[in-house]
C-alpha cells in the first residue's frame, strides 16, 4: 500500500511508482503514476467549474452544460469540454516558454507548453518543491492588442522555476549544541560529534572538553618595585603588597592542577632580588606569598632602574623543546631613570605583560614608560592597570594560551620547486579529517594527503588540483595566519616587487549535503600560495635574449660530435629565434637540438642529460668566467627547473624540450647561453620521461 501527502499544488511519495497514465483527454502521461492524471484533471474540471460560476454577459449566454457543471464539478470536463473554451481559441497554437529542467523530480503538463497547459511538478522522496503551486501558460491581459516584440502567452509565477529542494531532518547539534562542551559537527548522517579546541582532549563522556596542562602551561612571573619611589609612597607600598599577593593567589589553581610555575622578585638599582630563586612548581603558593610579606617588611629601597632583569626566570626547568605560556606581572611605582629606548630593549619578552602603575602618577613621562613595558608602544595601552582598582576579572581577561598556542600548533606551508606543501594541525581544522578538505578541482586532484601524528600533511603539485599559476604577481600577504591565509616564498631575499611567479590554491571544507541532515562543518575557505623568486642568482624580470649557440653531445668515451642547438617562438617549431628578438619573462620558449649520428647508435638511443644557462661563455657545462652564475635547467638526467617539460621527438628524431624565460639577476642586459650534453643509453631502458630533482642545486 502507498501512502501520499497533498501539500497544495505539490505531490510527495513515500514510494513513487513510476508508470504511464493517460489523461482524460486522451493524451498519454509517460512515466507519471495515476494520481498525476487524477489531479491535471481534478484540476482542469475545476477550470471549467469556475468559469461556469463566473460566467460574464459580454461572453453570450450561458451554456446549458454549466447547470449540471456547477450542481457536481466532477462532470464539468465531460459535460462542458465541446461547450466552452477556456482560453481564447485565436491562441491555440501560441506557446509559452519551456520551462526549465527539474532535477530531483519530474513536471507534467496537461499540453505541454501551449496556451492553456496545466503544469505539476512532483519531486522525488526526501525533496520539497518550491514554489509550491501548479504552474499554467496563460493568456496575457489585453493580448488583442498584438505589442510587437511581446507574446500574447505567459506563465503564471513567472520568474519562480520549479525546484526541488532538499528536506532535511534536525541535526542533534541543533538541540542544545548535541551536549558538546565546545564545537559539534554533523557531517550529515546524524551522528553528531564533540570536538575540542587546541589545547583540550575529550572526556570519557565524549561530551565534555577538558584543558591538556602539559600544553602551554603558565610560566608566572611577578616583579615588584623596590624603588625609592615605593619607600617614599606609603599607601603605593601598602597596595603593592596586598594586590600582589593577591594576584599571585590568584594562580594557586594553576600552580596545583595544571602544572604552572611561579617566579617572584624584587627589583631596583638595575638588580633583581629573588624571592623564589627560580621558575618553582613545588613550592606552595602559601609559602611563596609568606617569604614575600618576609622580605617585604624590611625592604631596602634602591634606584628607580630596572636594566636587564627579566631574563632571571627564564630557567624554567621544563624539558627541552616543551613550550610553555610566559606571564609578567611588573609594578611600578614611580618614574624609572632610564631611556625609552633601553625600557624597549629590555622589556620582557612573554606572552602576556600586565604593568600595575600607581594611580597618583600621571606625568606623561611614566605613563609612557609604563605603556613601554606592557604593550612595546609608547600609545596608550590596556595592559597597564592602576595598581588598587582592578579585579580578578580584569585580570583572567588579559591572561591567555593563544600565543603560546600558536606556537605549538602553528600551520605551515614549505615551497618547492614543482610542489606545495602544507602542514596543519589536526586540532586547527576543527574536527574535519582529510576526507572533508578539497582543493580548487577536486575531480582532478592527485594531492598527497596523510595524518602524521598531529598534524595533517598535503603535497599539492604546481599542475595539479586546481593550482592557478600567474606570473610578474606580488609576494602575498606573509603577515596572514591559518585559517586566513597560507604562503610561502622559496627563498629569502625579495630584490624587485616584479617577475614573481606565484602558485595559488584554496583549502576548503567538503560539504557533501546528500544525507539526511545539513551538515554542520566548519566552513573552511583558507587561500594558499607559493611565490618563487630569488632563491637562486637570478630574478623572473626582464627580457630574453637568446644566443643561438652550439652543444657538445658526449655519446660514449670513443666519439666527441658537434650539434647544433636552435631556439623557437611557437610548439610547432616553425617560427625560429633570431637572436635579436626579446622574449618577456615567463613566456615558453622552445628548445630543438640535431646531430649526425654514427650508424652504430639511433636516433631514440640519444637521451638528454644535462643543460645549463649562463648569461656568459660555457664550456664543458660550467661558465668560462668563475664569476659568471649559471642556472642548470636539466641536471644529470632530472628536471632541476620546474619550467622544464620534454616534449616528444621530431620527425627526424630531434630532441626537443622547453623552458620559461628568465634572466639573471644583475645581468638583464645579457645574451643568455645555453649548453646541453646528451648520453647513450641501452634500448630496453631509454625512457625520455626526465623526473624531477629530488634537491634543486643552488649557485
Amino acid at each position: 500500500m502507498r501512502s501520499f501527502v497533498l501539500l497544495g499544488s505539490m505531490l510527495q511519495s513515500s514510494s513513487l511508482v513510476k508508470a504511464d497514465c493517460t489523461l482524460q483527454d486522451g493524451a498519454l502521461q509517460i512515466g507519471a503514476p495515476s494520481f498525476v492524471c487524477n489531479n491535471l484533471d481534478n484540476t482542469v474540471r475545476r477550470d471549467y467549474h469556475n468559469k461556469c460560476k463566473k460566467w460574464k454577459k459580454s461572453w453570450g449566454d450561458k451554456p446549458d452544460c454549466c447547470t449540471k457543471c456547477q450542481s457536481n464539478w466532477r462532470t464539468c470536463y465531460d459535460e462542458c469540454n465541446d461547450e466552452i473554451d477556456l482560453t481564447p481559441p485565436e491562441l491555440d497554437l501560441f506557446s509559452c516558454d519551456p520551462l526549465a529542467e527539474l532535477h530531483n523530480g519530474n513536471v507534467y503538463c496537461t499540453k505541454g507548453a501551449l496556451t492553456g497547459s496545466v503544469c505539476l511538478a512532483i519531486c522525488e522522496n526526501g525533496f520539497k518543491l518550491e514554489p509550491r503551486g501548479k504552474k499554467r501558460c496563460k493568456h496575457r491581459q489585453n493580448w488583442q492588442k498584438n505589442v510587437e516584440g511581446k507574446a500574447p502567452v505567459k506563465w503564471n509565477l513567472l520568474g519562480q522555476d520549479f525546484r526541488c529542494v532538499k528536506e532535511y531532518i534536525s541535526s542533534p547539534c541543533e538541540n542544545n549544541n548535541g551536549g558538546c562542551s565546545h564545537e559539534c559537527i554533523d557531517r550529515g548522517d546524524g551522528n553528531h560529534k564533540c570536538v575540542c579546541p587546541c589545547g583540550y582532549s575529550l572526556d570519557g563522556d565524549l561530551k565534555t572538553c577538558t584543558l591538556q596542562p602539559e600544553i602551554c602551561p603558565f610560566d608566572i612571573s611577578f616583579y615588584i618595585d623596590q624603588s625609592e619611589a615605593v619607600c617614599n609612597d606609603l599607601d603605593f607600598k601598602s597596595l603593592q603588597i596586598n594586590d600582589m599577593g593577591t594576584v599571585i593567589q590568584f594562580f594557586n589553581s594553576e600552580v596545583n592542577t595544571k602544572m604552572a610555575k611561579l617566579g617572584v622578585g624584587l627589583y631596583a638599582d638595575e638588580a633583581l632580588t629573588p624571592i623564589v630563586s627560580q621558575m618553582s612548581d613545588n613550592m606552595p603558593v602559601s609559602q611563596v606569598k609568606s617569604s614575600l610579606v618576609t622580605e617585604y617588611e624590611s625592604l631596602t629601597c634602591g634606584a628607580p632602574k630596572m636594566g636587564n632583569i627579566f631574563g632571571i626566570f627564564d630557567d624554567n626547568g621544563r624539558e627541552e623543546g616543551s613550550s610553555a605560556s610566559k606571564v609578567t606581572f611588573i609594578a611600578l611605582g614611580g618614574e624609572l631613570n632610564e631611556l625609552n629606548d633601553d625600557l624597549l630593549a629590555n622589556r620582557p619578552q612573554s606572552d602576556n605583560v600586565i604593568v600595575f602603575g600607581n594611580k597618583n602618577i600621571q606625568s606623561q613621562k611614566y605613563k609612557t614608560q609604563a605603556n613601554i613595558l606592557a604593550c612595546g608602544s609608547e600609545e596608550d595601552c590596556d595592559r597597564v592597570l592602576e595598581m588598587g582598582e582592578f579585579g580578578a576579572a580584569d585580570i583572567e581577561s588579559r591572561v591567555s594560551r593563544s600565543t603560546c598556542y600558536n606556537r605549538v600548533f602553528s600551520s605551515s606551508i614549505a615551497c618547492t620547486e614543482f610542489s606545495m606543501e602544507l602542514k596543519i594541525p589536526v586540532c586547527a581544522l576543527k574536527g574535519l579529517e582529510l576526507q572533508d578538505i578539497k582543493f580548487n578541482d577536486e575531480s582532478n586532484c592527485n594531492a598527497v594527503a596523510e595524518q602524521v601524528g598531529e598534524h595533517f600533511h598535503w603535497v599539492i603539485d604546481y599542475h595539479d588540483c586546481g593550482t592557478k599559476k600567474s606570473t610578474n604577481s606580488t609576494a602575498g600577504d606573509k603577515t596572514l595566519s591559518f585559517p586566513a591565509g597560507m604562503v610561502g616564498a622559496r627563498g629569502s631575499t625579495l630584490t624587485s616587487d616584479e617577475g614573481i611567479i606565484s602558485y595559488q590554491n584554496n583549502l576548503k571544507t567538503k560539504f557533501i549535503e546528500s544525507g539526511s541532515v545539513f551538515p554542520i562543518l566548519p566552513n573552511f575557505d583558507v587561500p594558499i600560495q607559493c611565490d618563487l623568486h630569488t632563491s637562486y642568482d637570478f630574478v623572473f624580470t626582464g627580457d630574453w635574449h637568446p644566443d643561438v649557440s652550439s652543444f657538445k653531445a658526449e655519446l660514449s668515451t670513443h666519439f666527441d660530435l658537434e650539434g647544433t642547438m636552435t631556439l623557437f617562438h611557437d610548439e610547432n617549431f616553425t617560427q625560429a629565434f633570431d637572436g635579436l628578438t626579446p622574449v618577456k619573462n615567463g613566456i615558453p620558449i622552445f628548445v630543438q637540438g640535431t646531430m649526425d649520428v654514427p650508424e652504430e647508435y639511433s636516433s631514440d638511443s640519444i637521451i638528454i642529460d644535462s643543460c645549463v644557462a649562463s648569461p656568459g661563455a660555457l664550456e664543458g657545462l660550467v661558465p668560462v668566467n668563475s664569476n659568471d652564475p649559471f642556472w642548470p635547467l636539466i641536471n644529470e638526467g632530472c628536471l632541476n627547473d620546474h619550467t622544464v617539460e620534454i616534449l616528444p621527438r621530431g620527425d627526424n628524431g630531434e630532441i626537443r624540450f622547453s623552458f620559461e624565460g628568465f634572466t639573471f639577476h644583475s645581468y638583464e642586459d645579457k645574451a643568455i647561453n645555453i649548453q646541453c650534453k646528451f648520453k647513450t643509453c641501452v634500448r630496453d631502458n631509454c625512457s625520455h620521461e626526465l623526473p624531477k630533482c629530488s634537491r634543486r642545486r643552488r649557485r
